[in-house]
């Protein structure tokens, strides 16, 4: 075949048509191999976007600054609430269990005329069996007269929150900073304190004085009580009104102080004064009370008056001296 004929010619655009497609194939097939590494590369590149981790990195250094930042958070709500609701006093949880106190409790009720119409006899045993930062435990013997006839009672064991509160209720404590406090002319420097809690709808409110070096270290108490109808609600002040007073606690005299209670309601009005001392298990020694009715006649009216006591577990028949010698207080006061 000549190189100049038309057959020749032909062959050869035949040829180099073949060759192009040939060529742009390959190219195309390139080109996906490259999208596909591209890709692949692309996933394995991903780290180097995570290589903007480093930011990352530098935004989680920057968290160690974060705590700088929590005393502000921490700053935000009331600084006058106090977290830990434990009390600071009581006269029963200073003591170790099984520390207890026998008491005599005569009641007379009174008619119209005030004349005596019942009377009735107590002797009451008091045996702490366990405290802890929320309440403590008492176990309750006690033995009733009545027109002369003598009455056993089971014992009991009942718990008490150091606030009045119900076991498990939650209390809301909060300081209000501080307060002087004048008794019999003395002055005295107090921390105020006020208990909150709440069970079905009723409030109540209790604002305290408290003294940590002079007995019986709550001076003042102050406690109202929300949400009854107004008939049933009251409104209870206990309020020391002498300390250092000399006083017989069984056989010998020690320096007490005297508690005055005033619980008034609708229905009239209870005034109660104790004598404490801060070496007997629950601290009440002697009281005297008297309740009024809303016209102000007496209606009933108690004494009490201590038979005796002992610190720890020490039986009825041990050595006074030894059971009742001066406990050592191991752990922080608490406040009722």
């Amino acid at each position: 075949m000549k190189c100049g004929s038309a057959n020749y010619r032909r062959r050869l655009a035949g040829v180099i048509l073949t060759f192009y497609s040939c060529a742009v194939g390959a190219s195309g097939l390139l080109s996906a191999q490259d999208a596909g590494s591209a890709a692949a590369s692309g996933k394995q590149e991903t780290p180097k976007p995570a290589e903007l981790k480093p930011a990352e990195t530098k935004s989680a250094e920057t968290k160690p600054a974060q705590p700088k930042q929590e005393p502000d958070r921490t700053a935000q709500p009331d600084p006058a609430v106090i977290e830990d609701a434990s009390p600071i006093e009581h006269p029963w949880a200073n003591f170790p269990n099984g520390s207890w106190r026998s008491v005599r409790v005569l009641v007379e009720t009174l008619d119209e005329l005030g004349n005596v119409s019942s009377t009735t006899r107590t002797e009451m045993k008091s045996t702490l069996i366990a405290a802890d930062a929320r309440g403590y435990s008492l176990q309750i013997d006690s033995i009733v007269e009545i027109a002369g006839k003598q009455f056993k009672g089971q014992p009991q064991l009942v718990r008490h929150g150091y606030f009045g509160e119900a076991e498990g209720q939650e209390i809301n404590l909060k300081s209000l900073g501080e307060e002087d406090v004048t008794i019999a002319g003395r002055t005295v420097k107090s921390e105020v304190r006020q208990a909150t809690y709440e069970v079905d709808g009723i409030k109540r409110t209790s604002t305290i004085h408290y003294s940590s070096l002079v007995p019986p270290y709550q001076l003042k108490r102050v406690t109202v009580t929300d949400g009854l109808p107004v008939e049933q609600r009251s409104t209870t002040t206990v309020e020391t009104i002498a300390i250092d007073m000399p006083h017989r606690v069984l056989d010998r005299i020690r320096s007490t102080a005297v508690v005055k209670t005033t619980r008034r309601s609708p229905q009239g009005t209870k005034v109660t004064l104790e004598v404490h001392n801060d070496d007997v298990p629950g601290a009440v020694i002697s009281h005297s009370a008297s309740e009024f009715d809303a016209t102000g006649k007496v209606v009933r009216r108690s004494t009490l008056e201590l038979i005796d006591y002992a610190v720890g577990g020490h039986p009825d028949g041990a050595d006074p001296v030894t059971r009742r010698r001066r406990h050592t207080r191991t752990r922080p006061r608490r406040m009722d």
